[in-house]
């Protein structure tokens, strides 16, 4: 299992990264190319670009040769490697991913006023006494919400997992988590695999750009 954050400047024009476009599938420059703010459109540039370079490192090809698709629910996967799994998620100027040969979910979130009545409406009642009692209540939130996205994506179901049906705070659901808080956002992983990651890796768009391109 391996996990990384990108940290990037959502508040720079898209322009200046357009010239990265070949290297993501035609559907992803469609999709860009319908948004309307260049934050967005960054983050999904990025979000590409991000499992290109650690899903090839991974698989042992070259970042352009994958082919990512779409299952039923959502979650993209890549063809032809039956097997591996990978979880995509950003929030504010941050990409996160995590992949490896088992199932596995990511999310990642900015801190910020937590949304209580989506907590109230979604969360179980051990999962709301774990933000009531943490020092940190819009830190707590977040903690919770990402793993539920986590578990739901590992599930592959995403939101159609419905997340008032399990608790993220129960020993028995039957999976593993792993949540680390750095630079103002609460990152989650959940998988079916008893993985260990003891520091999680972060790089700046700049590192990032320069790893990518030496392998392209």
């Amino acid at each position: 299992m391996e996990a990384v954050i990108l940290f990037f400047d959502d508040k720079k024009p898209f322009e200046e990264y357009s010239r990265y476009l070949p290297i993501v599938s035609e559907k992803r420059r469609e999709r860009i190319a319908r948004m309307a703010k260049d934050a967005d459109k960054l983050r999904s540039l990025f979000a590409e670009m991000l499992i290109r370079e650690m899903a090839s490192r991974q698989l042992g090809t070259a970042p352009e040769k994958l082919d990512i698709a779409v299952g039923k629910y959502g979650k993209p996967f890549i063809t032809g490697y039956e097997g591996y799994d990978f979880s995509v998620s950003h929030s504010g100027g941050a990409v996160a991913f995590a992949g490896g040969f088992s199932a596995v979910g990511a999310d990642i979130e900015l801190i910020r006023p937590r949304r209580v009545n989506a907590s109230e409406r979604f969360f179980a009642a051990n999962e709301l006494e774990f933000i009531k009692s943490h020092g940190n209540t819009d830190e707590a939130f977040f903690e919770i919400w990402t793993k539920k996205e986590a578990y739901s994506k590992m599930l592959g179901k995403g939101l159609a997992a419905g997340f008032g049906s399990f608790d993220v705070t129960d020993e028995n659901l039957g999976c593993n988590f792993f949540t680390q808080k750095m630079n103002g956002y609460v990152f989650s992983v959940c998988s079916e695999e008893n993985f260990d990651l003891p520091k999680l890796a972060e790089m700046t768009e700049t590192e990032f750009i320069e790893k990518l391109s030496e392998r392209l």
